[in-house]
């Protein structure tokens, strides 16, 4: 009867301790990829977004789509009844839990590139919050830093 119990448990802890090669890791890289629509924005001055509806409604349609192949999607409605769009095509990047996004070109100043820095604060399946905390519009080769003050909060819902 022992050996029995000893030989139940011993097939019991190897086929309990094998390795689990379904479990896959996904990165911020991967996790982010897909068409995601504004529902939230705050900061010093705006707490939550429906202040800033008020006074532009046609941010409710704001989207933005992040591609695998490092092409960050943005889009801005305007006009009435929302039907002007602009989408707005820059790179990206990932590092860690920093999300970069580079617009050759974009500065404010001729040849100057536009790079700002969002922490990833959450990215799950259905929601992206991310905090803009660096801002360099290439102004005069000066990169400035964002005080705490400064710092702005976008969230997403995923929809696509």
């Amino acid at each position: 009867m022992r050996k029995i119990l000893f030989l139940f448990l011993g097939f019991a802890f190897l086929t309990s301790c094998g390795s689990d090669d379904s479990a896959t890791i996904v990165t911020y890289q991967e996790a982010i990829v897909g068409k995601w629509l504004l529902v939230d924005y705050n900061d010093a001055e705006n707490t939550d977004i429906s202040k800033i509806l008020i006074q532009e409604p046609c941010v409710a349609k704001t989207f933005v789509e992040f591609k695998s192949d490092l092409v960050f999607l943005q889009s801005s409605f305007r006009g009435k009844d929302c039907a002007e769009v602009k989408i707005s095509t820059v790179n990206y990047e990932i590092v860690d839990n920093v999300l970069t996004t580079i617009s050759k070109g974009g500065g404010a100043t001729i040849g100057s590139d536009s790079v700002i820095k969002y922490y990833i604060k959450e990215l799950t399946a259905s929601k992206l919050a991310i905090q803009g905390f660096y801002d360099d519009n290439g102004v005069e080769g000066r990169i400035p830093e964002l005080k705490e003050e400064d710092f702005y909060t976008f969230i997403y819902k995923r929809i696509q």
